[in-house]
């Protein structure tokens, strides 16, 4: 079973997001960010994934048509 590359940028740039909240919360409380920076790191690497197997590769204009297709296919 292959990873469709869209799915992974978009599942990668969510987690980027997410962990995004918890880096800047664990800098606040002056904590070490040990979960936030998995979690980014997974991220980085899905997004790192998805420009490395697509075939006809991302820019700028193209992400949302990309996230609402996503969106579209897998959760509607």
């Amino acid at each position: 079973m292959v990873l469709d590359p869209d799915l992974a940028l978009v599942v990668g740039l969510g987690l980027v997001l997410f962990s995004s909240l918890s880096l800047v919360a664990a800098w606040i409380d002056r904590r070490r960010p040990w979960v936030g920076g998995v979690i980014c790191a997974a991220g980085l690497g899905l997004v790192a994934l998805a420009f490395s197997t697509s075939p006809e590769g991302y820019g700028v204009t193209s992400l949302p048509m990309v996230i609402f297709g996503v969106l579209g296919r897998y959760v509607l």
